[in-house]
């Protein structure tokens, strides 16, 4: 239950920060890194999906989806590349 709960959070969580820099990037006309906004989403996506297949691992007939936490890490870094880009944009915007 707990991998459950865990992804439910990263998926809702970086969810909310999609939707909030696509505003920002609408809205204001600035030129935020696409690239970083398709990073959180799909590593969000990735890391959450794996963490579901391990939860529902839990279950008698699915054991064999407990080896997808492996993939875990990478969504992970995803997540981590995504935020660094829209960082990199936001020290960058300040600076002009």
């Amino acid at each position: 239950m707990d991998a459950y709960n865990k992804a439910s959070y990263y998926l809702m969580t970086h969810s909310i920060a999609v939707i909030l820099l696509l505003q920002v990037k609408i809205t204001r006309f600035l030129r935020i890194y696409i690239w970083g906004i398709y990073s959180l989403l799909s590593g969000a996506l990735v890391f959450s999906t794996s963490l579901y297949l391990v939860a529902f691992s839990e279950l008698p007939d699915f054991s064999g989806l407990r080896y997808f936490g492996a993939v875990a890490p990478l969504g992970g870094t995803l997540m981590i590349a995504g935020w660094f880009m829209c960082a990199i944009f936001f020290f960058k915007i300040r600076k002009v």
